[in-house]
C-alpha cells in the first residue's frame, strides 16, 4: 500500500480572496495581514510541563473557581506589533472595542485585512468596522490557520499557567502582565505567527511601524466588570522594543507552530484506520 503525500494544512485560495476584499484599493496601497482571536483566562487553569528532578513528581496548583475573564488579541506578524483588550465577557459590544483598538493600530496609510474565525460575535451585523480594516472569516473548524491560537499556548505554558488568581482583578493584572512581556518581543510574535499562504511577496519589520522612528505600540486595555457598560480605565502604551535574540528566553520551540496541525493529521489518520477496520 503506497501512502499519499501528506498536504500541509493551509487557506488554498487565499491569494483569490484577498484580492476580492481588497481589489477596490488603490494601486500601491500598503496592505497588512493581522490575525485576531480571544482566550478565556480564569481562576481554573491548565496543567502543563515543568522541570523537575528526575523520579520526583512535582506539584501544580489548582484552583477548582470559576471566575474568569476574556483576552481578545490580534497580530500584525510582519510588523511583530499586536493589540489586546481584556473584557469580563466575549460578545459585540467587546468585539467593537476590540475592532477600533485594532483600527488604531494599523499603520498610518495602510489598509488592515483581518483574519478571524465564525464566533458569533465576529460575524453579527452589528459590528461597526473601521474603514481601514476589512474582515475576512476563515473556514469552519480550522484553528490551524490562525497562529493567535498558538500565541495562547506560548503565553500560558510561559506566564499564565502554575497560577492561582484569588479575584477577579488578580485575573486582569495577570492577562496584561502577559501581553506586556509578549508585546515586547516581536521577533516571537513574528516566528509564531507568520504563515506563508497569508505573507507571500511580504516584507518582515518585527518591531517596526511607519511614521516615526520613535513610535509606540498599544499594549492592552483595561476593562474592569460592571453591571454598566464600564468605561477606559486605563491605556497603556509601551515603546517599541528591538528583539533581544540572544536572549534565551525569546526563543520558541518549533513544533508551537504546528501543533494543531499534527492533531488534525493525527485525528484523521485514526479515524482512516477505524473505517479500514469497520469495513474491510
Amino acid at each position: 500500500m503506497v501512502r499519499r503525500p501528506r498536504r500541509s494544512r493551509r487557506s488554498k485560495n487565499f491569494a483569490a480572496t484577498l484580492k476580492a476584499h481588497v481589489g477596490h484599493l488603490p494601486k500601491g496601497r500598503l496592505v497588512e495581514i493581522w490575525f485576531q482571536d480571544e482566550a478565556r483566562i480564569g481562576q481554573k487553569n491548565v496543567v502543563v510541563r515543568q522541570w523537575a528532578r528526575r523520579g520526583t513528581r512535582p506539584r501544580q496548583p489548582a484552583d477548582q473557581r470559576y471566575e474568569s475573564a476574556y483576552l481578545f488579541g490580534a497580530i500584525c506578524p510582519a510588523r511583530g506589533v499586536g493589540a489586546g483588550i481584556a473584557m469580563p465577557f466575549a460578545d459585540t459590544h467587546a468585539m467593537q472595542v476590540h475592532l477600533d483598538e485594532i483600527g488604531r493600530t494599523v499603520a498610518r496609510g495602510a489598509h488592515a485585512v483581518l483574519l478571524l474565525d465564525r464566533a458569533g460575535w465576529h460575524t453579527t451585523d452589528k459590528l461597526k468596522v473601521p474603514k481601514n480594516l476589512t474582515l475576512i472569516l476563515l473556514p469552519s473548524r480550522s484553528p490551524e490557520l490562525n497562529p493567535v491560537e498558538n500565541l495562547w499556548q506560548f503565553m500560558r505554558r510561559n506566564w499564565l499557567s502554575n497560577r492561582v488568581f484569588d479575584t477577579y482583578d488578580d485575573i486582569i493584572d495577570a492577562a496584561d502582565d502577559a501581553w506586556r512581556k509578549l508585546s515586547a518581543k516581536p521577533d516571537v510574535i513574528t516566528s509564531i505567527g507568520i504563515r506563508q499562504w497569508a505573507h507571500a511577496g511580504q516584507k518582515f519589520h518585527a518591531g517596526s511601524q511607519s511614521g516615526s522612528n520613535n513610535s509606540f505600540k498599544p499594549v492592552i486595555r483595561r476593562f474592569h466588570r460592571t453591571l454598566k457598560r464600564p468605561p477606559i480605565l486605563e491605556v497603556c502604551h509601551r515603546p517599541a522594543v528591538r528583539p533581544n535574540l540572544a536572549n534565551p528566553h525569546c526563543s520558541i520551540y518549533p513544533w508551537e507552530r504546528v501543533r494543531f496541525r499534527q492533531q488534525t493529521k493525527r485525528r484523521a489518520t485514526s479515524l482512516g484506520r477505524l473505517q479500514a477496520s469497520l469495513c474491510p
